[in-house]
C-alpha cells in the first residue's frame, strides 16, 4: 500500500470522529440562537399586551418593588382582557 491509501483510509477512518467534535462544539451556539429566537417571539407575542400595560395609569406602581408590580399585573389581568375583548368587538 502506498502512502496516499493509507492516508485516505485514516482520513476515512477519522471522518465520523471530526463530525462528531464539530457537532458537540456547534451545539452550544445553537442552543443560545434558538433560545434567543424563542424569546423574541414571546416579546413580540405579548407585544400588544405590553404596550397597554405601560399606558396603564397606577398610582401604586413602584419600581423597587418588582414583586408588588407583578401581583399587581396579575390581579388586573381579568380587567385588561376585558378591555382588549372590548376593543375587538366590531362597532
Amino acid at each position: 500500500m502506498n502512502d496516499k491509501t493509507i492516508e485516505k483510509i485514516i482520513f476515512t477512518l477519522c471522518l465520523p470522529v471530526l463530525v462528531a467534535i464539530t457537532l458537540i462544539a456547534s451545539l452550544p451556539f445553537t442552543v443560545l440562537l434558538v433560545a434567543r429566537f424563542i424569546i423574541f417571539l414571546m416579546l413580540l407575542a405579548s407585544y400588544p399586551l405590553l404596550l397597554i400595560l405601560a399606558k396603564l395609569p397606577s398610582k401604586h406602581w413602584n419600581p423597587h418593588s418588582p414583586f408588588k408590580f407583578i401581583k399587581d399585573t396579575a390581579q388586573s389581568l381579568p380587567y385588561l382582557w376585558r378591555k382588549i375583548y372590548e376593543l375587538c368587538l366590531p362597532f
